[in-house]
């Protein structure tokens, strides 16, 4: 027998004596019944399961499905960024461009410092001309 309703459960024609004869009491539960049978079917309807094992699992299922498209765009992003690296500085290596990057501090610190003594040199200049004017 298939119950598609809690109504197919205790049908109105069912004597008291099989049922325990509390009606308001069990108009309540059937109406609770009925709701809940309701919700089962909707859930069937949208999703193509009606337990809540079921739907926890699709859940799931989902969730896992997300995390793998945010890891595969996380992967394509991180391509895209290596590509630009190896085309930008001819390398996408980490331990290669931290290396590049001393390198450039390295220059840039030599430069400044020559370009202080430089204009050490011409300040001194300038002013043993200043006493000779």
């Amino acid at each position: 027998m298939t119950v598609n309703s809690p109504l197919d459960l205790v049908p109105d024609q069912m004597p008291p004596s099989e049922y325990g004869g509390r009606r308001d009491h069990d108009d309540s539960l059937v109406q609770q019944l009925t709701a809940l049978y309701h919700e089962k079917q909707e859930l069937h309807h949208a999703l193509g399961v009606s337990s809540a094992s079921e739907v926890i699992d699709l859940f799931h299922a989902a969730q896992r499905q997300d995390m793998l498209k945010s890891l595969g765009e996380q992967l394509f992003s991180l391509y895209g960024e290596r590509e630009e690296l190896e085309k930008g500085l001819g390398t996408s290596a980490s331990n290669e461009i931290v290396d590049l990057v001393t390198s450039l501090r390295a220059t840039i610190r030599s430069l400044v410092d020559d370009s202080r003594r430089r204009l050490a040199y011409e300040t001194t200049v300038l002013d043993s001309y200043e006493r000779y004017l």
